[in-house]
């Protein structure tokens, strides 16, 4: 009966460690993506929205909000770009759309009129020049394929973090921080042909005080690490899998 518990037991932590500790994930229909010619890619970005988990205090959001401005990550998204565009291209089982045809034009401006916030993007999103910070929705993908004709797909990528707290003491503590590179591309009827998902933490942390209070300008390096280490992976993904694929 014991070893019945034992053996109980152990499967349920090792179903509870592959669930929750995993840093990757990724899922893709190779067939299909064959039969895929050229991809456009609609929306490319860095969310600078950064969420906060085991801070207890309102301090470190606010902290966050008041030097806003601070938060630039515009190196950060043009190395995402060129790595996903132009050093992972040849991987990729299809071609993409050049850009100046996507981003220049008419189509482009009005993929998110209806969007009532798409004033504030800058403010939330760090984008290459030209580019939207576009959901991917069917709506989205409807008015990209009717624009764009001669596109068989629409790509995706964007870049979330978390400020992760690892130790405090009496409101003094270190946090690092933990980027998610979320990659998706779907046909013209919205069908997911690939979707990856990459998650990296920085190396490096950042001090914090009064349980929350940082100096935004120090969390930069880290986003900015934790996106390189990512972005290395799944990089490393394409070139392994989906050139395989072709």
């Amino acid at each position: 009966m014991k070893k019945l518990i034992v053996s109980a037991l152990f499967f349920w932590c090792l179903l509870f460690f592959s669930v929750f500790t995993f840093n990757s994930c990724a899922t893709f229909d190779a067939a299909a993506l064959k039969t895929v010619d050229n991809v456009a890619m609609l929306s490319i970005y860095c969310d600078k929205r950064i969420e906060f988990r085991g801070f207890k205090s309102k301090l470190a959001f606010l902290s966050a909000i008041a030097q806003e401005k601070e938060f630039n990550l515009l190196s950060t998204v043009q190395n995402l770009k060129t790595k996903i565009m132009v050093v992972c291209a040849p991987s990729f089982p299809f071609t993409f759309v050049p850009e100046s045809e996507i981003i220049g034009s008419t189509t482009y401006q009005t993929l998110d009129q209806n969007n009532p916030l798409a004033d504030l993007n800058p403010l939330f999103f760090e984008l290459p020049e030209g580019y939207k910070a576009l959901p991917n929705s069917l709506s989205i993908i409807e008015l990209a394929a009717q624009g764009y004709p001669g596109a068989d797909g629409f790509m995706f990528v964007y870049v979330d973090y978390v400020l992760i707290k690892k130790f405090e003491l009496l409101g003094f503590g270190t946090a690092d921080i933990q980027a998610t590179i979320s990659m998706i591309v779907k046909d013209k009827a919205g069908k997911i042909l690939l979707q990856k998902y990459e998650v990296a933490r920085s190396n490096n942390t950042i001090k914090f005080a009064l349980g929350g209070v940082f100096d935004a300008s120090d969390i930069r390096p880290l986003c900015e690490e934790a996106t390189d280490i990512a972005l290395d992976h799944i990089t490393r993904w394409i070139r392994n899998k989906l050139s395989k694929s072709k």
